[in-house]
């Protein structure tokens, strides 16, 4: 009987199975991060963002359209405070309350500038 003769080229080199290994981590690990939800804090951040966002719009069209515009402010209790913002670029004091799970953020609109402002507890 024969010795067999293995193939040269049968199976995987260790580099080859350490270059695949590598390969696998990075795309799990970049799946399991796109598919976890963002943390509340977050979200909190991005609302609170979007809010002066949107307050900055109606301040700027008050002052380019030389018009009161009216702005909705959220408040904890989930209903709206109503402000002004005036053609001169001033508000009339407000406070915002945005809530997120057991986080909640106050926000406060300046009335000199119009600007809002996060209040740190």
């Amino acid at each position: 009987m024969l010795p067999s003769n293995p193939s040269p080229q049968s199976g995987f080199t260790l580099l080859e199975m350490l270059v695949s290994l590598a390969i696998l981590a990075a795309i799990l690990g970049i799946t399991v991060t796109a598919l976890r939800p963002p943390s509340p804090k977050l979200r909190l951040d991005q609302a609170s963002a979007q809010l002066a966002n949107d307050a900055a719009l109606a301040r700027t069209r008050a002052i380019h359209d030389v018009k009161t515009v009216t702005f909705a402010l959220p408040q904890c209790d989930g209903s709206d405070a109503m402000t002004r913002f005036y053609p001169d670029g001033t508000a009339l004091p407000a406070t915002a309350c945005l809530r997120i799970k057991n986080l909640v953020q106050h926000i406060e609109i300046k009335p000199l500038t119009g600007l809002l402002q996060v209040i740190q507890p």
